[in-house]
């Protein structure tokens, strides 16, 4: 999670900068890795997760919305500590 930043080159996120005027804004990221031989990034990042891929991206997305609720409730450095701590991606 970060509360601001720029766009890292993600398109997506320059358009809601754009959209938004401002690169302040929270962000949750939910990262899927890269495929381990091939140079094929975006087939990767576009196909459809299976097997275990698939489990660990259900469980992303539902802990990305328990941490969107929390977010409502707590202040945002306090929360950003709890999603960042190390086991949270082991």
């Amino acid at each position: 999670m970060k509360l601001k930043g720029s766009s890292g080159g993600h398109k997506g996120l320059s358009s809601i900068i754009q959209y938004a005027g401002t690169p302040d804004f929270k962000r949750l990221f939910i990262g899927i890795g890269r495929p381990a031989y091939s140079k094929d990034v975006i087939g990767y990042v576009l196909r459809e997760p299976k097997g275990n891929d698939k489990t660990l991206l259900d469980e992303a997305i539902i802990k990305a919305a328990d941490y969107s609720i929390m977010l409502l409730e707590r202040d945002p450095q306090e929360l950003m500590n709890v999603i960042n701590r190390r086991d949270n991606f082991e």
